[in-house]
């Protein structure tokens, strides 16, 4: 219900912080059903290793997720990575880029890359939130500089087109992107 009454003052939908593909399908599906003209961005979230949240190789969703956007004919405007540590994206992206079939298969389609890290420190793989007590701390070594350093390499080495940030990563993080980029 929530697609259709926003479709006719969207450009784009965006299904964010997915930790499975699972969760991205039923974006996918539920897009097709009502608004299937629509583009859609699918961001996944990233344990430290790389991999998505719920274990699933990054480049196993993605290959997963350009498979049923064809199959459905859903237009994937884009993938990105959110709400993870930088170095966690970093291992993400380098695993993209070594799949060359997946890469390739991006680029024939016009699927762009993106990501938006997060100033927070590691996500302990066993926590959940009900035993959570209080906020996650937030990093003190990511400053602007050190986030555009992540940021530069990662549209330098790994291509990617779309960059934001995600918890802790303030205005001045996103200025100081903006100038230098």
């Amino acid at each position: 219900a929530m697609v259709k009454a926003m479709d006719d003052n969207v450009d784009a939908f965006v299904a964010e912080t997915l930790s499975c593909y699972q969760e991205s399908e039923y974006a996918v599906e539920a897009l097709k059903q009502v608004a299937p003209l629509t583009p859609l961005l699918v961001s996944y979230t990233l344990r430290t290793d790389g991999n998505l949240r719920g274990g699933e190789y990054a480049t196993s969703a993605m290959r997963r997720l350009m498979s049923v956007t064809s199959r459905l004919h859903v237009k994937l405007l884009a993938i990105l990575f959110n709400c993870a540590e930088p170095e966690a994206i970093t291992v993400a992206l380098k695993s993209i880029q070594d799949d060359k079939d997946l890469s390739n298969d991006m680029k024939q389609r016009n699927v762009l890359m993106g990501a938006s890290a997060n100033r927070l420190t590691a996500v302990d793989p066993q926590w959940t939130l009900a035993e959570s007590e209080e906020a996650q701390p937030i990093r003190k070594d990511l400053g602007p500089e050190h986030y555009h350093t992540f940021v530069s390499k990662w549209a330098d080495m790994y291509g990617i087109k779309l960059a934001g940030g995600c918890c802790g990563i303030t205005p001045e993080h996103i200025q100081y992107l903006s100038e230098r980029l």
